[in-house]
């Protein structure tokens, strides 16, 4: 008896496998919230580059910051979307490389943290060190940014 026990509950599992999931398909759902892409899941998306040349010092002297504009970051992307940001290496030549921010980058056995936040309109950009050593003045970095809504 338990020998044939097991090959009937394998075909009994085969068998529900099969038929479970056949069904025709139900009426479409209720709209999705807004600024989500409509049934032709088209997004939209602006992608901005940024040379930054001259970093400020914060108030509290610990790190720099840099603010842009960005129009394409609006009210609705900044709710319903999403911004990506780059740090780029090599900018309009064969080696280009973004790399994903935020980023830490290792130098003599202390680091420096690149970042971005946003709000609707604009972009700040930060470079800190982690000793807080501000003698000094940061590279100039280029960056990337998309918004897709």
């Amino acid at each position: 008896m338990k020998s044939l026990l097991k090959p009937l509950l394998i075909l009994l599992f085969v068998v529900c496998g099969f038929t479970a999931c056949i069904a025709p398909q139900g009426p479409q759902g209720p709209p999705g919230p807004p600024g989500t892409p409509g049934a032709d899941g088209y997004v939209y998306f602006d992608v901005q580059y940024y040379n930054i040349t001259r970093w400020n010092l914060a108030a509290n002297g610990e790190y720099f910051f840099a603010e842009v504009s960005n129009a394409a970051i609006t009210n609705k992307v900044f709710l319903y979307g999403a911004v990506v940001g780059y740090l780029v290496i090599d900018y309009d030549k064969s080696s280009e490389l973004h790399i994903p921010l935020p980023h830490e980058m290792f130098f003599n056995g202390y680091s420096e943290t690149v970042s971005f936040d946003i709000m609707p309109g604009s972009i700040a950009f930060y470079y800190k060190p982690s000793n807080f050593d501000t003698n000094y003045t940061p590279p100039p970095l280029c960056f990337k940014i998309v918004a897709m809504w």
